[in-house]
């Protein structure tokens, strides 16, 4: 079951993977890897996408929250979910377009997309993976400001839904502290979707995602890309978390385009699985124990963007619906 258009997308996201000096994710050791709290770089390039089914708004990350505060739901009825997508993910790249496709068919959500990219992929500022994790504090602190800035505006922690896929993923860990840190609240719910292993499942927790950092914090794993710890409320595996998820075992759904490397694929359409829940209550039903998951049929926990956020432990749950 796929609704989302994915047929595209590998082309650019292939070439992600490949970072300094010729690397490869897997290939970089967590002593090359850090993450500097202590140093004060400018992030202000970042941008801020805002768009709800009738409006669109965009600005730079430290006067956004300020462009955007006058187009906020006055009654507070909407939903605001804040996507942070992937290691040099761009505005229009595939899983941002996959997330307007998801969201802004609902009249009671408002998205919000964060554009970092000018730190992790314009050539002129060219960063490899590594100079991105050490810069990954200041990128979410920048971004957990700006949020903290629409909360004092009269936005809600309790209506901000928080989700980051890959690179994205792991900066939730930040811009979720920062917004803790300057609002005495937490966000209502944060989620990491494959949030990447390099640099990070090695690192001190601070540095990761983790149950605390909100109200509720979900972490989805499909392929060794993404970190292999356990670390949310609730974290669950996706086809049993493994590099073969559904069509990408050797690239075959997408041999027409030249893509060949299963973990990319897996590690991307973990993306894909958790948007198709927005529309979809009861898409996946997981079990509690792996034996469970074995055995087939439906479990009693519904995981994905509709989950209840009342399940804590390892999750199992089969997308093939």
């Amino acid at each position: 079951m796929f609704c989302l258009q994915v047929a595209r997308v590998f082309i650019v996201f292939s070439t992600s993977f490949i970072v300094a000096n010729g690397q490869s994710f897997t290939e970089i050791d967590d002593s090359e890897c850090v993450v500097n709290k202590s140093q004060n770089v400018d992030v202000s390039q970042i941008q801020v996408h805002f768009y709800d089914p009738i409006l669109k708004v965009h600005g730079f990350v430290d006067t956004a929250a300020e462009r955007i505060a006058p187009f906020l739901d006055i009654k507070r009825i909407k939903r605001l979910v804040v996507f942070v997508p992937g290691y040099r993910s761009f505005t229009g790249g595939d899983t941002e377009r996959w997330a307007m496709e998801a969201f802004l068919k609902h009249s009671n959500t408002s998205l919000i997309i964060i554009d970092y990219s000018y730190y992790t992929r314009e050539p002129i500022n060219k960063k490899n993976y590594l100079e991105a994790v050490k810069n990954s504090y200041s990128i979410g602190k920048a971004i957990g400001e700006f949020l903290s800035k629409l909360q004092k505006y009269g936005y809600p922690s309790s209506n901000i839904h928080c989700f980051g896929h890959s690179f994205g993923g792991q900066l939730l860990s930040f811009i979720s502290e920062v917004y803790t840190e300057n609002t005495r609240e937490k966000l209502w719910r944060v989620t990491g979707i494959d949030p990447s292993g390099t640099c990070f499942e090695g690192s001190s927790i601070d540095n990761q995602i983790r149950s605390g950092i909100g109200d509720y914090v979900e972490v989805y794993h499909c392929s060794k890309y993404g970190t292999s710890n356990e670390v949310g409320d609730i974290d669950v595996m996706f086809n049993q978390g493994n590099d073969n998820q559904p069509d990408c075992e050797g690239g075959k759904l997408f041999s027409e385009v030249g893509f060949v490397d299963a973990t990319v694929c897996s590690h991307v359409m973990c993306a894909a699985f958790w948007l198709n829940s927005v529309d979809c209550k009861n898409c996946y039903k997981a079990f509690d124990s792996y034996k469970g998951y074995l055995k087939g049929g439906d479990g009693q926990t519904v995981v994905g963007y509709q989950s209840s956020g009342d399940a804590f432990g390892v999750f199992y749950a089969s997308t093939n619906i």
